[in-house]
């Protein structure tokens, strides 16, 4: 039998890894030139909303 194991994330723990997928992403796109200025206005959006958040 295998054991299921609940596990509850609270909103910060949420928001932790949503910074650093983003943290991620802005890596990636800062290797890619080509999209540097559009990838800038989603980052600054994505962390306005997470200021909300907060």
């Amino acid at each position: 039998m295998k054991k299921r194991i609940k596990y509850t994330v609270d909103q910060s723990g949420v928001v932790h890894l949503i910074k650093k997928f983003i943290e991620r992403m802005i890596y990636k796109w800062e290797m890619d030139l080509s999209r540097s200025s559009a990838s800038v206005l989603i980052c600054c959006a994505l962390s306005r909303l997470m200021e909300l958040n907060q």
